[in-house]
């Protein structure tokens, strides 16, 4: 299996480049394949090895993209300690509010390790809202989509973005995209931060994985949370009370 991977990422790099996205594709595949194998044999060390080095490979990978500058701040920091971003109201009403009634209906709170309506193995959005609670929007992506950024889903004729999964108080600590390894009990967890509503700076890695492993019971070795940079130009956030 991991031979068969090594070619596959070889001659993904030599077609696309050693940053592409279609690179980061490959080894976020692999690695929700072997969480799932190490799921169902935990003792298994030599990939438990394996998992380790993806995830500093994919890390390093993500840590050569960033979040565009913008040339206006769409949220605000409201809090510190913890790290709360809130969403423009505005913003929101003007471009996202009519896909509330469509998509809050699907909105799943998470709050034990069984998946429930979820799948396992599939990308969705995500919200940890500002008072640590994991919410998903039950829409299945497919990885390749989110990866390559043509993951376009549709609401009432609105794009569906992450403030929509927090619709009353349009607060979070962290956002982005998960997979849920395991079924029906959650074994482990694949994320990362990509929101570019709330631009998660990459301190919130540990918020995820706190709440990931507080709510589904797993360690926190079993939470992978991948982290996108902010640009040199500042994170994109208001900070005016």
């Amino acid at each position: 299996m991991t031979a068969g991977y090594d070619a596959l990422a070889r001659l993904t790099a030599e077609r696309y480049g050693p940053r592409s996205q279609a690179l980061v594709f490959v080894l976020t595949e692999e690695l929700i394949r072997l969480r799932t194998v190490l799921a169902g044999d935990p003792g298994a060390m030599v990939i438990a090895a394996r998992v380790d080095r993806l995830r500093e490979a994919i890390q390093d990978l993500y840590r050569v993209s960033e979040f565009p500058a913008l040339p206006s701040p769409s949220s605000r920091v409201v809090s510190e300690s913890p790290l709360v971003i809130e969403f423009d109201r505005d913003r929101f009403e003007e471009r996202y509010a009519a896909a509330v009634p469509v998509v809050s209906p699907r909105l799943v709170e998470v709050s034990g390790p069984l998946l429930g309506p979820l799948r396992a193995g599939v990308p969705y959005m995500f919200v940890i809202d500002d008072r640590g609670t994991l919410v998903v929007w039950n829409r299945a992506f497919r990885l390749r989509d989110l990866v390559f950024g043509r993951a376009t889903a549709m609401a009432a004729g609105v794009r569906v973005a992450h403030p929509l999964l927090v619709p009353q108080r349009l607060m979070a600590q962290a956002a982005g995209e998960i997979v849920f390894v395991g079924e029906p009990r959650v074994c482990a967890v694949v994320a990362n931060t990509k929101s570019g509503h709330f631009r998660p700076p990459p301190a919130t890695r540990d918020t995820i994985r706190r709440v990931c492993s507080t709510v589904l019971e797993l360690d926190r070795r079993d939470v992978d949370v991948f982290t996108l940079e902010l640009p040199d130009t500042g994170d994109g956030h208001d900070r005016r009370s």
